[in-house]
């Protein structure tokens, strides 16, 4: 399927998630941990899979309780 990031997002309601970069979108229950390394912020899933947090979604993942 392809569509927009944006438009997807919209479909996966009532899910509870958060957009953590341009490219991707968790949902909040499939977070398992915040992991720092190198100077980045990634979000493990529960596979063991890890996702960068781009600095320009950090304020909103704080707000979320996904960061502390």
């Amino acid at each position: 399927v392809l569509m927009r990031l944006s438009d997807a997002i919209g479909e996966t309601r009532p899910v509870a998630g958060l957009q953590i970069h341009r490219s991707h979108w968790v949902a909040l229950e499939a977070v398992r941990r915040v992991v720092r390394a190198g100077g980045k912020t990634l979000v493990e899933l529960p596979g063991g899979e890890r996702l960068p947090v781009s600095r320009g979604y950090l304020p909103a993942a704080k707000a979320a309780g996904v960061l502390v």
